[in-house]
């Protein structure tokens, strides 16, 4: 007879349990997306059940309690998942949106605000903030930390698009043409980043030429690398959820808020929890149609069901 040591069971045991969270996630997910939350729902909390340490499952679960009206459950199963994982973007963002759609706008510029300077080589962080300082009309503010989030990743293409849109708005066609064309240089494929450029031509005729990329320093890696023939290599993606924030590794569902006319989408959405990349969080732009913007392996910035957990 064979004797298997207790060590070796509950090691099985936790890998079957582990297993049995991932089945029970991608039902929920599938549920979501159907459109039949109280599903989702209690397979969300299966999930947990069976892997308690698992943020991206608390994550999902409290996004569709938030589309239940069960504000208070969401906002505690979203906290849950910032203990679990304090770098967790997609819950970071969702959190905050919503407190803001309860008009509790300082807790969630106080909840960002910390994240950043808890974790001041994280751009996720700085690019959350700008999107809640925007939120709150401080464009200053959120220009600010964009810039801070280049100077952590000189190569981050959402922050430079979030930037871009900026100036947009402000009204400085030729900042933001510059913006996008360096977003763009970081990560070619971006359809709505291209699609700004040629709207800012056709209403300033006169950015035709190329504008000065250099703004912000030297941009390392200049200029992209050409494939075979001559073709922009297209960057690879992850699933993920973030408000102009970043991308996981499975189908996100888009539910939290926009910003009017932003090209990144905010976060909401449902992430799956299959090798997440650190500092790693975007909605897949297939799960935000209509969205503005730049998404890349290297970003965060999210949008969970309307998260590619930014």
């Amino acid at each position: 007879m064979r004797w298997i040591s207790v060590s070796s069971l509950l090691v099985l045991s936790c890998g079957c349990n582990s297993m049995t969270g991932y089945i029970n996630n991608s039902a929920g997910t599938a549920f979501y997306k159907q459109g039949n939350l109280a599903m989702a729902r209690d397979e969300f909390s299966r999930a947990i059940a069976n892997s308690p340490e698992n943020a991206d499952y608390f994550h999902n679960l409290a996004t569709v309690q938030s589309k239940l009206g069960e504000i208070a459950e969401a906002e505690q199963n979203y906290r849950r998942a910032l203990d679990i994982d304090p770098a967790h973007q997609p819950s970071y963002h969702n959190l905050a949106v919503l407190l803001n759609s309860q008009g509790r706008h300082g807790e969630a510029d106080l909840l960002l605000t910390n994240w950043a300077q808890a974790q001041p080589y994280n751009q996720a962080a700085q690019i959350e903030v700008a999107w809640q300082k925007r939120e709150m009309g401080d464009t200053a503010a959120a220009e600010q930390a964009l810039m801070e989030a280049i100077r952590i990743n000189p190569n981050s293409a959402l922050a430079s698009a979030h930037l871009g849109q900026l100036y947009q708005d402000q009204g400085q066609p030729d900042r933001a043409l510059a913006m996008y064309k360096r977003s763009l240089r970081r990560r070619w494929y971006q359809p709505e980043v291209q699609s700004r450029i040629a709207s800012l031509k056709r209403k300033h005729p006169e950015l035709s030429g190329d504008p000065v990329l250099a703004m912000i320093g030297p941009t390392a890696g200049d200029p992209a690398p050409v494939m075979a023939g001559g073709a922009m290599p297209m960057q690879g993606t992850f699933a993920s959820t973030s408000p102009w924030t970043t991308q996981y590794a499975a189908t996100p569902i888009p539910t939290a808020p926009r910003m009017a006319a932003s090209p990144i989408p905010s976060a909401g959405g449902i992430v799956s929890a299959e090798a997440i990349p650190p500092q790693s969080y975007v909605p897949e732009p297939a799960a935000v149609p209509g969205a503005d913007p730049a998404h890349g392996d290297d970003e965060t910035a999210s949008d969970l069901p309307e998260v590619e957990a930014y």
